[in-house]
């Protein structure tokens, strides 16, 4: 099914990209015309509409109205006649593009947080993986998991998946365990989990637990992908050590304040605030330090999630922008990323 605010929301953007090349071409056509405000237009278009589309009308109307000023500005400079009603047009017509971008945004953003419709017993990530941002998150996840795991010099016996959700990791996982621990505080879910395979042994744990229902040096790796709720604390890391057999890893997904999607948190902090956990409430230099303090050796990090659509997103723009991510490689520049994702490994003894 076609969703029509992001189908808005991309007619939108395509628009503004559009006007932007059309003003910029008759200005450096147009013989004796000011070439001030068109830094100003070409700076300032962008920034706002894409202020207003994704994140909401606050940050909109704020750069929209920088913007504004700077155009009034631009505009006292001159005192031809000709030129300052030019300026006024222009004005205008960013003022409707703001304007449309509000409005664009703001229904855009409805439909994200009112979210897909689910069926009965029907998980987030079944529907999101089937989107274009969720095949994205799952190929670099899948593809960063086997990294790590085909370096292990023996196979695992044991895997831990915590925060296993729905499933998403254990065919994979199982392909490289002899056994997978699960690990939810949703029935339903450890229901679902103990269907996954034979291998795969799910355990019901509560949100409020600060351990890990595992025994000391009994496990081989540990994952958790996408689960701020363990994340973002301090002593599951400090667990993960405890169960961790000597040479075992520890496999996580973070979210990183220090990022232009961190800093959108802060701007709307309600968007980022769920049941048990919050996003983007530390640095990737804090998770480092952390896992160095606990005794882990970092062994492989990787950004992701630099592009600028929801999880359950599937516009066409999406695919552009991941080959655009990975081919001037955002994914290095790990203390910027959104999300990154961290290997780390429990030293021999």
């Amino acid at each position: 099914m076609v969703n029509i605010a992001e189908l808005v929301r991309n007619v939108y953007f395509w628009v503004v990209a559009i006007l932007l090349l059309i003003v910029v071409a008759a200005h450096y056509t147009t013989v004796n015309s000011g070439t001030t405000h068109i830094v100003v237009i070409v700076l300032g278009i962008i920034p706002t509409g894409f202020c207003a589309v994704h994140f909401g009308y606050r940050p909109g109307f704020v750069v929209g109205l920088l913007l504004g000023l700077l155009l009034l500005a631009d505009m006292a400079m001159f005192s031809v006649h000709t030129v300052n009603i030019e300026m006024s047009v222009e004005l205008v017509t960013v003022a409707g593009l703001v304007g449309l971008g509000v409005v664009a945004g703001n229904w855009a953003d409805r439909s994200r947080e009112n979210g897909p419709h689910l069926e009965p017993g029907q998980y987030f990530w079944d529907f999101a993986a089937k989107t274009a941002v969720g095949q994205y998150i799952t190929e670099r996840e899948d593809e960063f998991l086997r990294r790590c795991l085909v370096d292990f010099p023996n196979k695992p016996k044991v895997i831990v998946d915590a925060g296993a959700g729905s499933g998403r990791f254990e065919t994979l996982l199982a392909s490289f365990a002899s056994w997978v621990i699960t690990t939810e505080i949703d029935q339903s879910l450890v229901h679902r989990l103990s269907q996954a395979g034979n291998n795969v042994l799910p355990l019901l744990v509560s949100d409020t637990a600060k351990c890990l229902p595992l025994a000391d040096d009994s496990v081989d790796c540990v994952v958790c992908m996408e689960v701020p709720a363990l994340a973002e604390q301090n002593w599951f890391y400090a667990e993960c050590l405890r169960v961790l057999r000597p040479g075992g890893a520890i496999i996580v997904s973070v979210t990183n304040r220090l990022s232009w999607k961190g800093a959108l948190a802060v701007l709307r902090p309600k968007r980022y605030v769920r049941k048990h956990a919050r996003y983007y409430q530390r640095t990737i230099r804090d998770v480092r330090l952390t896992l160095k303090r606990d005794g882990f050796a970092i062994r492989r990090v990787a950004g992701l999630n630099w592009i600028p659509f929801p999880h359950a997103s599937d516009s066409p723009l999406v695919r552009p922008v991941v080959v655009l991510e990975k081919t001037i490689g955002l994914h290095r520049l790990n203390c910027l990323s959104p999300w990154v994702l961290v290997e780390a490994r429990k030293p021999l003894l």
